[in-house]
């Protein structure tokens, strides 16, 4: 399985166990939830943590190489739960149009996927759903010790 940096902390994982993110034609970010939008894009784990990381360090225009429009973190993360919630959608609804899922009025969306890949897919969108949704902390958490720039943070002697 191919392996991909997170622009947040910078970690390798699998394809698959990260979320892609590319630029719209206005420089906005939007989630390209099946991973085959064409141009260039970037991932990140899918963890409010990571995206607030990335958006931060300018993680995502670094990756992306172009300049983006800016965005609210709060704002972006709503965007992302936004395209999983649609994306989730659409694939119980082609699931059922395909004869992979049967209607059922007590599972999930009213539809129970019968495909092992299918349910995979759903589940997995369903737990980096419920990680991104977790509430953004402060700016100066993620920073730590080095501040936005690099630079050391100064001491309480020096700051006398």
């Amino acid at each position: 399985m191919p392996t991909r940096s997170c622009v947040g902390c910078r970690r390798r994982r699998e394809k698959s166990e990260l979320l892609r993110l590319v630029a719209t034609s206005v420089g906005r970010l939007s989630l390209d939830a099946t991973q085959r939008a064409p141009g260039r894009g970037v991932y990140i784990c899918a963890s409010a943590s990571c995206l607030q990381r990335a958006h931060v360090s300018r993680g995502f225009a670094r990756g992306l190489r172009r300049k983006l429009a800016d965005q609210p973190l709060d704002q972006l993360q709503q965007r992302v739960l936004a395209a999983l919630d649609q994306a989730v959608i659409a694939l119980r609804q082609q699931a059922r149009r395909d004869g992979r899922a049967v209607d059922d009025p007590e599972a999930d969306g009213g539809v129970r996927v019968v495909e092992p890949k299918c349910a995979a897919q759903l589940e997995s969108w369903a737990a980096q759903r419920a990680a991104v949704a977790e509430p953004v902390g402060e700016t100066d958490a993620v920073r730590g010790k080095r501040g936005r720039r690099g630079k050391r943070a100064p001491s309480e002697q020096e700051k006398k």
